[in-house]
């Protein structure tokens, strides 16, 4: 048992009947494992009291706040935040007697994503970065807002992303930053990519503090290589040659020799040690004149 198992070792929690809410869990570094059992029964238990890792895929549900220390997603591990099961309100919400699970970090939280891990929030899932907290992502990392969850950074968070890692906005998710948000891209690949339909807001029937949220996609600051992407347009790749790693979206995305006729004729080449990732909401067409030289590569997404 620990910060990475369902049950974890967590506080008492009580209810408050004027808010319809149990009062936060607060995750901590205390955990257990049995790691000996002698030929009398009796077992060997090894307790450390800073064990920060999440090492198994877990659901997580309710209200729960992640402690100030360096909490590390290892390798492959992907992480649900999802409405509970259980009844935790005396009131209806939505028809049932379940409040959404919100997420929150401390101030001075330090969350790492290591390679191919993920936090998925769903079913109305909220994500807070507080004031002085880092989010950190690695390379094919992914943090994914599904329709109605909503992820907040607030003034003074850190997000950084790294190598191929990348925060997705869905359709009908919400996304707010606010003001003196410290957003890092590192990398040409290192995206945060807003799906149509998307809104800079959060969704006020489960965040009902007010939200000073940048109003405009353009309005959001960011240094690095990477990139904030869109879907609105269609997008044609015609007579290039590609000399560094891309990440390219679109509404439907066409590439080859003569896919537009707005652009002169000519191949498409992703030359030597140079990656592309291919994103659309609809479809993407790869035509005739497309080559992809030795020691490159490419990536097909939706």
């Amino acid at each position: 048992m620990g910060i990475g198992t369902n049950p974890a070792i967590t506080n008492l929690q009580t209810y408050n009947s004027s808010t319809y809410k149990l009062s936060p869990i607060y995750l901590n570094g205390i955990s257990i494992q049995v790691i000996g059992k002698n030929a009398s029964g009796d077992l060997t238990v090894r307790v450390k009291f800073d064990d920060y890792n999440f090492d198994n895929d877990i659901r997580m549900c309710g209200d729960i706040v992640f402690p100030p220390e360096i909490i590390n997603i290892n390798t492959n591990v992907d992480i649900l935040i999802d409405k509970g099961g259980t009844p935790n309100r005396t009131t209806e919400k939505k028809d049932v007697f379940i409040n959404p699970s919100i997420i929150s970090t401390s101030s001075n939280t330090n969350l790492k994503l290591f390679n191919n891990a993920s936090i998925t929030l769903e079913n109305e899932s909220a994500f807070i970065l507080e004031s002085n907290s880092t989010i950190e992502m690695s390379d094919n990392s992914r943090f994914i807002v599904k329709s109605g969850c909503t992820f907040k950074a607030k003034s003074g968070s850190n997000i950084i992303v790294k190598g191929s890692g990348k925060i997705i906005i869905e359709n009908g998710a919400y996304f707010c930053i606010e003001n003196g948000t410290n957003i890092n891209l590192q990398d040409y690949l290192s995206v945060l990519n807003f799906h149509t339909g998307a809104s800079l807001n959060v969704n006020t029937s489960v965040l009902t503090d007010p939200c000073t949220c940048k109003t405009s996609i353009s309005s959001i600051i960011y240094n690095g290589n990477g990139s904030i992407n869109q879907y609105q347009n269609d997008i044609y790749i015609q007579n290039e040659t590609i000399t560094r790693n891309r990440y390219i979206t679109g509404r439907n995305i066409y590439v080859g020799r003569a896919v537009t006729t707005s652009k002169p004729q000519g191949d498409v080449i992703i030359k030597n040690g140079y990656f592309v990732i291919f994103d659309a909401e609809g479809e993407t067409l790869i035509d005739r004149g497309f080559e992809v030289e030795s020691g490159a590569g490419f990536e097909v997404i939706k």
